[in-house]
This record gives structure tokens, sequence and C-alpha cells, in this order.
């Protein structure tokens, strides 16, 4: 899959990449270990477990539809992978509108390829609304 702007997304990415970019909370979810931990900024405290991934993004994604990603910038070291994401949302949350932001994930994959770790940094504050 490439984007746009032509970065090459790393292969043991693509699966997450791909469902993301269609919203499938189940699709994802199967990109991470059934052990695995997610943690964000948005959360009261991190997620354990597949399950607990499929639930937060189905959610996100019915809460948030207009997910648009513009571009991404991939930083590969080892087993682990530093995401850095461009998109717009509408969160009815914030207000009428859509917003620019920056987010960075960090994942760190298992050796069948799986992520296994995944820490996700959004700086809220520094939304842009459009």
């Amino acid at each position: 899959m490439d984007f746009p702007n032509k970065a090459k997304v790393p292969p043991p990415l693509r699966p997450y990449v791909e469902a993301w970019g269609n919203q499938d909370a189940e699709a994802l979810s199967a990109c991470f270990e059934e052990a695995c931990e997610f943690d964000s900024p948005l959360l009261d405290h991190p997620l354990k477990g597949r399950a607990s991934v499929r639930a937060y993004f189905s959610e996100l994604f019915s809460k948030v539809p207009a997910i648009q990603t513009h571009g991404s910038r991939f930083f590969v070291h080892g087993n682990s992978t530093l995401t850095v994401t461009e998109l717009t949302v509408e969160n009815p949350s914030w207000g009428q509108g859509r917003y620019l932001m920056t987010t960075a994930q960090l994942q760190r994959f298992s050796d069948a390829g799986l992520i296994a770790r995944m820490e996700v940094y959004t700086d809220v504050e520094a939304a842009v609304k459009l």
C-alpha cells in the first residue's frame, strides 16, 4: 500500500494500515498478539489483550467515523516501527468542524510479526480547527 506522499509502508505494518484505512476493527485487532498491550493518552489506562483492542477501535470508529489519514512516515529499528501520521478528524466532543492533528505510534512486533505493544502519542491540545 502506498500513501499519496509515496511513503512505503513497512511489510509488518501493511495489514494494520489497510485495516485502519477501512476502519475495520476486527481486521485491526487481528494485527495484535492475543496478549498485547495498547496505550494512548486518550485512555484512562493501558489496554491488555486483543479483545480490548478490538472493542476500543470499534468504539472509536463508531464515535469518530470521519478520520482521514493524509500521510505517514515510518521509521524502522529492529522489531519496532515509529509511525508519524497527519490526519483530520471530525470529533463531536471537540465541537463542529474538522481538526488537523499529528500522531505518533510506536509499534513493537513479536517474532510472529504481530504487534505485541503499541504506544500512541497524540497532542490533542495542538489539534488545529480547519
